[in-house]
């Protein structure tokens, strides 16, 4: 089973125009892939979903389930199972009576709804509850019970809209295990939505990214990290969120002047060079090529070592602030760029309001171009060639 966006775009009408929600994604989802769709709010993910399942008729585009062509089928001729932020259990049934609910309206007989019901339920970890209303359950356990309501109806893919938003952070993860154990038990295509990012990292076999109706790109959880596409994956991705500085290409003729005056900067084939604040990096692999003359060197805070000793780093700054998370301490320093953020250890004794300098380590820094804000260079070449291929 599989799921297909061709050229997907939803309009609405507005005074004055018209807006677009989602414009042109395409996008396949593998018979049995957990994919996730995160974004800001009014991204697009949503409506997109609701394209899917056929809540949404597109403005134009072609989705495709199993190969059939169903943009224009009915929401309950699709075979599609939702799961909403809203639960939406009946009060005055049963956990059994809301689990067999869909069997219920296919027809099925009472023995047998009875019998895929309770297999649901032992899947779930919920049968000793078949009795219980829904206002007698826990809030994890509505969630177990509302899965496994999805899953008796063997859907030919799962759909799901942000359903553990309402769960606190500790019953997030325990949710958060049971929707994966029961992806890997039912093998069907998985689309899930959410704006959390960890959801989608710790969750999802790929993960598109979404913004302002467009698809930035669709990777892996690691190479969304470690080779972000564009400028807002960069930025998007990861918490605390990627470090940007400004900065100049040097051009192959400045390369070679200054390597024949004896500088450091040296022509190589296949890298590019990037002086900012009196400072020069080459970096070990070109993936795009640039278009503007002036780039943006991302880094990560973890990559990010603090100095007292001005000379040590490529600029200075003022640390503003020192914040504990887990073992580790982040702080956040004023420099010529504005904000940069370094996660420091926990014996780091500097005090807030102290200068000091900023370096990072040049084998994990991006470079993105300031017109098209994909990435054109990166420290490191492992990987380059698969991010070239998720920009497009």
């Amino acid at each position: 089973m599989t799921v297909e966006l061709t050229a997907l775009t939803k309009s609405y009408d507005i005074p004055g125009g018209e807006e677009i929600a989602v414009n042109g994604i395409d996008l396949e989802v593998g018979e049995d892939e957990f994919v996730s769709l995160v974004g800001p709010s009014g991204c697009g993910k949503s409506t997109t979903l609701r394209c899917i399942a056929g809540l949404e008729t597109p403005t134009s585009g072609e989705i495709r389930i199993n190969g059939e062509d169903v943009t224009d089928t009915a929401p309950n001729k699709r075979g599609l199972a939702m799961m909403f932020q809203d639960i939406a259990l009946y009060p005055h049934m049963t956990v059994w009576e809301n689990i067999a609910y869909p069997l219920k309206v296919r027809g099925v007989s009472e023995d047998d709804r009875h019998e895929e019901a309770t297999a649901a339920a032992e899947v779930m970890r919920i049968a000793d509850l078949l009795d219980k209303y829904p206002g007698e359950l826990s809030g994890g356990q509505r969630q177990r019970c509302a899965l496994a309501r999805t899953i008796v109806y063997d859907p030919k893919a799962f759909l799901m809209d942000e359903p553990l938003s309402d769960l606190d952070a500790k019953l997030k993860v325990a949710v958060r295990k049971e929707i994966q154990r029961v992806h890997d038990r039912v093998e069907r295509p998985t689309i899930y939505v959410t704006h959390d990012q960890a959801e989608a990292l710790s969750m999802s076999d790929r993960v598109a990214v979404m913004n302002d109706g467009e698809l930035m790109g669709i990777a892996t959880p690691d190479e969304h990290y470690n080779f972000p596409a564009n400028k807002f994956i960069a930025s998007f991705i990861g918490n605390p969120s990627m470090n940007f500085v400004t900065g100049q290409l040097l051009s192959s003729s400045d390369r070679e002047e200054r390597s024949s005056s004896g500088s450091r900067a040296k022509p190589g084939d296949g890298t590019i060079t990037v002086e900012f604040h009196d400072n020069e990096i080459e970096l070990g692999a070109t993936v795009n090529e640039p278009r503007s003359e002036t780039v943006e060197i991302g880094f990560r805070p973890e990559v990010v070592d603090l100095h007292a000793d001005p000379d040590e780093g490529y600029f200075e700054g003022t640390l503003e602030l020192i914040e504990r998370i887990g073992d580790r301490r982040l702080a956040t320093i004023q420099g010529p760029d504005g904000e940069i953020r370094a996660m420091v250890p926990d014996s780091y004794t500097a005090s807030e309001g102290t200068q000091v300098s900023v370096s990072f380590d040049e084998r994990d820094a991006h470079v993105f171009d300031d017109g098209t804000k994909n990435v054109v260079g990166r420290g490191r070449t492992e990987g380059a060639e698969i991010t070239a291929e998720s920009s497009s």
